[in-house]
């Protein structure tokens, strides 16, 4: 190799050498900056809940000790059992199917074997909602999300909101005593 391209190589290799470095110094200032801004602090005690958000001590047909869920055998889930799921859409079955419908890029459908779980039978409530987020002080995007009765369904929550619920919910639920056995001795299984 000449002269003039060792002189050049090694710049390259002193830039590329401090890149990996840079980039992680980047990605801890990106999620720091993202927790301030999200005005959230790891380590500092959780937020206080919400003192304008009242969660009903009772409602007809909910558990109060059971997160106000419906009062059923199984808390208002049903199980859906474990089998084959054909999921993606065919053109020539669907004239209406979406490419983005597809199962892969080279084919339309394909089979997903789903494990036994449970799925809500109702909406989530405004006073489930309520209990949530008092009980996570979980912060509230949408005032107009408790403006219904408390035996009404849930609106203006974001899906990012309704997945912070379902997780809260499905920890609850597999801790709890007040579920039924088999119900959350499945949801602890599945969560270890």
């Amino acid at each position: 190799m000449s002269e003039g391209a060792q002189g050049e190589a090694a710049p390259d290799r002193r830039r590329r050498h401090w890149g990996v470095p840079v980039a992680e110094v980047v990605i801890v200032v990106a999620v720091w900056i993202s927790l301030q801004l999200a005005g959230r602090d790891p380590g500092a005690d959780p937020p206080a809940p919400p003192s304008d958000v009242t969660v009903p001590t009772s409602l007809p047909g909910f558990r109060s000790d059971a997160w106000l869920l419906p009062d059923e055998p199984l808390l208002g889930f049903v199980e859906v059992p474990a089998g084959p799921f054909t999921m993606g859409s065919d053109p020539a079955v669907d004239p209406l199917a979406f490419d983005v419908e597809r199962w892969s890029a080279a084919q339309p459908q394909g089979v997903v074997d789903l494990p036994t779980f449970y799925i809500g039978r109702y909406e989530v409530t405004v006073g489930q909602y309520a209990a949530f987020v008092h009980a996570t002080a979980h912060p509230i995007m949408e005032r107009a999300a408790f403006d219904a009765p408390p035996d009404h369904p849930v609106t203006n929550v974001s899906w990012t909101d309704a997945l912070a619920y379902a997780r809260w919910l499905e920890g609850g639920i597999a801790a709890s005593y007040a579920a039924p056995g088999y119900f959350s001795i499945s949801l602890a299984t599945r969560a270890s």
